[in-house]
Formats: structure tokens, C-alpha cells, sequence
């Protein structure tokens, strides 16, 4: 059913843990083209505001061999947004943690426009809305990376509402944009549905906002079922 489907992956250190796994795809016939860049945000890389991507910077040589393939986003079935800060720690202002403390000393009110601010800042909501001007016809799927928090700065009473919270509000304005929604898999996370299993984890340390080469092959099982669930 996904045989012959072009997918574009726009995305930022998420996708590496995916094209580990390119195999996968590659297996059901599917042509995929990864579109991200390690450190610098695409929104002052990429130009996303017509249906032919450019460069505004072509100073990165490994976007420039990204970009030759990548010529007009009506050439793809699909267009996937994965991660690009959507719940990371983000620098400087509003990050995850503050959301977390304001959640905890401030009315419904301040917390739920503190989270409405922090999704409309990140480049994956950026990105996504503009795409959604200029992809008509084209399938538009929204999916945020794994959950920014470790074991050990987990607190159930703290933690878990918020990430509740803050799912909710996720979906209904992606949804809004009029992209289709999909939420990280649960088969991912750990029992309290507030960090990335063990087993899924990055090799690197303490670092559990990206994925191993396990957790890689889980999340594009994931997209693969997303997409056919749109055909």
C-alpha cells in the first residue's frame, strides 16, 4: 500500500535515529528524503514559504546535498514534522522546566497561555504552519519528539500532569492548522508515559530526548502506520 509513496522527514538531531533505519522504509518500496540540520535551526536555513524549498544560507555543505534532492514539496505523498524543539528544553526563555515551575505556582490561566506561547515559538509549529499555506493535497503529519525529561528529574505529582496538560493542548492546535496529529508511541516511553524507556534511550549518557537505533526502527514502524492510516 506504501509502495512508490515519496515521504519528506522535515526534522532537526531527531532524524538520525530514523535514517539508521532507512532500510525500513526502503523494504516497503518507499522513496524518503530527510530534511534537517544538526545545531541550526531550518527556519533560518530554509525557505518554507512556496511549494519550491530554498536556501537562505547555503554556507552547510551537507543541507546544500539535502536541498539538490529535494525540489518542490509537491513531488511528495507525504510530508512528516518530527520534533525540531516542539518539547525541548529550548534556551533562554520559556523552556520545559520553566513551564513546569510556573505550572506548579500559578492559576490554569497563566500556565495554559505560557504553553500556548512556548508551541507557537518552536520551529516545529512554525514550520508546520507555514507548510499547511502551501500543501494543499498533500498529506501533513505532525509528530513530536520523545519527552524532554530524565528518571531522574521525574516527579509523578509534577511531571505527569503536565505532560497530560500539555498534550492536550498540543493536539488541538496542531489540529487546528489543519495537520494531522500523532503522538510519540507508547510502546517508547516508560510506564508513567513522562520519559523514554531505558531500552529506547540514546546511547549518550543521560540523554533521553533522543532515541538509540531500537527506538529509531520503533518510531518509523510508527510513521509507516501513520501513513497508511491515510491512505
Amino acid at each position: 500500500m506504501l509502495a512508490n509513496k515519496r515521504i519528506l522527514i522535515i526534522g532537526n538531531s531527531h532524524n538520525v535515529a530514523l535514517f539508521k533505519n532507512l532500510e525500513v522504509f526502503n523494504n516497503a518500496g518507499m522513496e524518503v528524503d530527510f530534511l534537517h540540520s544538526k545545531g541550526e535551526s531550518l527556519l533560518d536555513l530554509v525557505d518554507f514559504s512556496s511549494i519550491t524549498l530554498k536556501l537562505k544560507d547555503n554556507s552547510n555543505p551537507n543541507l546544500n546535498k539535502r536541498m539538490q534532492r529535494i525540489k518542490s514539496l509537491i513531488e511528495y505523498d507525504h510530508v512528516v514534522v518530527y520534533g525540531l524543539r516542539l518539547r525541548a528544553w529550548g534556551d533562554g526563555n520559556g523552556n520545559w522546566n520553566d513551564l513546569i515551575t510556573l505550572d506548579n505556582r500559578y492559576s490554569t490561566q497563566v500556565i495554559l497561555t505560557c504553553i500556548n506561547q512556548f508551541i507557537e515559538d518552536s520551529a516545529h509549529y512554525q514550520i508546520l504552519s507555514q507548510l499547511k499555506k502551501i500543501t494543499e493535497g498533500i498529506d501533513v503529519i505532525s509528530l513530536p519528539g520523545p519527552l524532554p525529561i530524565t528518571p531522574e528529574e521525574f516527579d509523578r505529582s509534577i511531571n505527569f500532569n503536565f505532560v497530560e496538560k500539555f498534550s492536550c493542548i498540543l493536539k488541538e492546535k496542531i489540529q487546528s492548522l489543519g495537520a494531522r496529529y500523532s503522538a510519540t508511541p507508547r510502546e517508547l516511553e516508560d510506564s508513567t508515559g513522562c520519559f523514554t524507556a531505558e531500552e529506547f534511550k540514546s546511547e549518550k549518557g543521560n540523554d533521553y530526548i533522543h532515541l538509540n537505533s531500537i527506538g529509531g526502527k520503533l518510531m518509523v514502524e510508527h510513521i509507516m502506520k501513520c501513513l497508511g492510516e491515510s491512505l
